[in-house]
Order: structure tokens, then C-alpha cells, then sequence
């Protein structure tokens, strides 16, 4: 792309040597740098992590890891290993800083917070509350996770349904009903068309 319209300073490629000389650009590294200081040139990323939650019984070693890399915030990280430990499907269940396994964008934040009277703001809490919560109804806190947000994102979509729907669980369930169904029928449609 030729550096064109790429924000280096937000860019988990570009080096941390800076050949550019881009003013401001941050010391945190680059991914290369990352993989190359923890020697992980043998080994996937992804194992890395896994083995890192998994011998450390804490999440906490590998969010760092993946947080140090230049351009990734904590949100990231947190989506990152959240799909990370799924798609291994790890048991968790003695592992510490499982809240931070919990991405907290704006539909998860909005509904946790009317859910649990918890401030907005307060992110921390709203994800160690969904880990709380859904551990006490052994639920897994990351598939809530997924699920407030899929929930919010594609069959709510308003601040103002959400906000209806928290007070009202038949309408919840009756916008997720309309929802399979319009999923359903969309199926039928393409293999009809096939």
C-alpha cells in the first residue's frame, strides 16, 4: 500500500526501529518484535497464549502480552483471547483474570450496566460481573459475552429497543423468535435458489 493512508503509530507491523522517523511514534512493539523477543519463532502465537493461560492459571501473562503489542488496546486483547480460549475450549475454571477475557464494547457495556446497575463506565466491574454472574448460573462467561453482544448488535440494534426489551423479556424473546425465523427463512431461500 505503500504507507498511504496507514497510521504507523497505531500499526502492530510497523518497527519500532522507526526507518521513517515518524515523530511521536510510540516504544511499545511492533508484533514481529514481540514474537521475536519472547522467541516465539517455533511456535504459534496462538499456542503461546494457551500454554501462558494454561501454566500461569491466569489470563493476566498473556493479555499483557498481546496488550504491549503496538495498536492494541485492551479491547482487542480482550477479543482476541476471549475467541482464543473458545475455539481451544479451555477449561477455565481455575484460572484467574477471566474478566479479562470479556471485550466490553458499547452493547455489552449499555446492557450489563441497566442489567446490574453498574456505571457505564466502570468496565472492569461490568466484565467481572458477567464472569460472576454466569459462572454462579453455570453459564460460560465468554459465550454471555458473545451472546449480549450478537443479541444487541444484529436482532436489537437501538439503544431504545434495548432499553424496552430489559424491562420486558417476552419482547426479547419475541425479537429473537422473528429473528430465527427470518434466519430460517433466508436458509430456505438459498437452497431453494441452489
Amino acid at each position: 500500500m505503500n504507507n498511504i493512508n496507514l497510521n504507523a503509530k497505531n500499526n502492530p507491523l510497523y518497527p519500532s526501529t522507526n526507518p521513517d522517523n515518524i515523530e511521536g511514534l510510540a516504544d511499545s512493539p511492533s508484533l514481529l518484535e514481540v514474537v521475536l523477543q519472547n522467541n516465539l519463532q517455533q511456535v504459534s502465537l496462538t499456542d503461546h497464549l494457551n500454554s501462558q493461560i494454561q501454566e500461569n492459571n491466569n489470563v493476566q501473562p498473556a493479555f499483557q502480552l498481546i496488550s504491549a503489542v503496538r495498536g492494541i488496546g485492551g479491547k482487542i486483547a480482550s477479543f482476541f483471547l476471549r475467541d482464543l480460549v473458545i475455539i481451544y475450549q479451555l477449561d477455565l475454571s481455575p484460572v484467574n483474570g477471566r474478566y479479562l477475557l470479556q471485550p466490553i464494547d458499547v452493547w455489552v457495556q449499555r446492557t450489563i450496566s441497566q442489567l446490574a446497575n453498574i456505571q457505564a463506565n466502570q468496565k472492569q466491574r461490568i466484565a467481572e460481573w458477567i464472569v460472576e454472574t454466569s459462572i454462579q448460573h453455570n453459564v460460560n462467561p465468554e459465550l454471555v459475552n458473545m451472546g449480549v453482544w450478537f443479541f444487541c448488535s444484529t436482532i436489537v440494534v437501538s439503544a431504545y429497543r434495548l432499553q424496552s426489551i430489559l424491562s420486558d423479556l417476552q419482547l426479547a424473546q419475541q425479537l429473537a423468535h422473528h429473528y430465527s425465523l427470518k434466519v430460517a427463512s433466508t436458509n430456505e431461500r438459498c437452497q431453494n435458489f441452489a
